[in-house]
Order: structure tokens, then C-alpha cells, then sequence
């Protein structure tokens, strides 16, 4: 997702008007199976080969920042109802970061910066350590049947990893 993304991004040219109409039915898929891009018009794209996640702009095609979650890959990550909230989840880590990502005062004079988490601003708001066992061994196309996110409200959360479920405010 991230190849595409990039791929419209209006600042490299080269090679956009090759890929614009392909990267943009992609995208038009995704969108339709993941309605709340619709409405918040960002896209968190977690690495797999790093612990990070790169927020791009749907809008304008632009990255906007990038989260460092930590070093091992990203398996899933969801925004909650109101977009203020970015959850990110590592099985190799055992952890979900919560990250404040909907719009503050200060993204106002600093437009594309990430929002200031607290604990100096770069750490995530909230970090949640967990263990259910061997989940660290599912392989990425696992995950999208196995680890579910249940928003029960703005900031409240139910967790599935395979049958153990954790349930937290954010």
C-alpha cells in the first residue's frame, strides 16, 4: 500500500502519470473495504520490515509522518471512531501503542508534523504489553483473520488475538 501511496505523491513526477490510474483504482478499493478512510481521509500504513507506520494524506497523496513504534514489524493498526486515536499492535513485541494522531492546536503552525504524544513528544501516549501465548509466529496473512479491533467507543477498545481478547481505555 505504501509502492502506492507513493506513487501519487505530486511532489515526485517522474513516474505518476504512468501509474496514476492504476494506483488510483487500488486505492478506490481500499477504500470501499475500509470505510473510515472515507471520513478520515488518512491512511496508516504499518512497516513490515521496521516498527513504524508512515501517515499519508488521502487527499493530497502526501506523507505526512512517520511513528516509530519500535523495531519489529507492525502487524495491524486501527484509528478509533473519532480519528483521534492510531492504535498500533506488534505480535513480536507483544504490544499496543497509542498514539494521539487527530488534529491539536500545535498541528495548526506545524502542518505534516506528528502530534505531541507526551514523555517528550516522539514516545507513544500509551504502551500495553501482553502475551497470548504464540502469537508472535502468525504470519502476516493471518493477521487479517486473527487479530480483530472492536471500538465499544471513542476511546475504549476490545482487542481479539486468536480466542484471548483485551479490553483497555485509550
Amino acid at each position: 500500500m505504501e509502492a502506492v501511496v507513493k506513487s501519487l505523491d505530486p511532489n515526485a513526477t517522474t513516474h505518476r502519470e504512468a501509474v496514476i490510474d492504476s494506483a488510483t483504482e487500488i486505492i478506490g478499493h481500499v477504500v470501499k473495504t475500509y470505510d473510515d478512510l472515507t471520513r478520515l481521509h488518512r491512511l496508516a500504513v504499518g512497516s513490515n520490515d521496521s516498527g513504524s507506520v508512515v501517515m499519508y494524506d488521502l487527499k493530497t497523496a502526501i506523507r505526512l509522518y512517520v511513528l516509530e513504534c519500535g523495531k519489529k514489524p507492525i502487524s495491524a493498526c486501527s484509528f478509533s471512531p473519532d480519528g483521534r486515536r492510531l492504535l498500533t499492535l506488534s505480535l513480536e513485541e507483544s504490544v499496543v501503542l497509542v498514539w494521539k494522531v487527530g488534529s491539536s492546536f500545535t498541528s495548526f503552525f506545524n502542518p505534516g508534523a506528528p502530534p505531541r504524544q507526551g514523555h517528550g513528544g516522539s514516545e507513544p501516549f500509551k504502551t500495553i504489553s501482553f502475551n497470548v501465548g504464540a502469537a508472535a509466529s502468525m504470519h502476516a496473512h493471518d493477521t487479517m483473520d486473527l487479530v480483530r479491533f472492536e471500538w465499544v467507543a471513542d476511546r475504549s477498545v476490545r482487542i481479539k488475538i486468536r480466542d484471548s481478547i483485551m479490553t483497555f481505555s485509550t
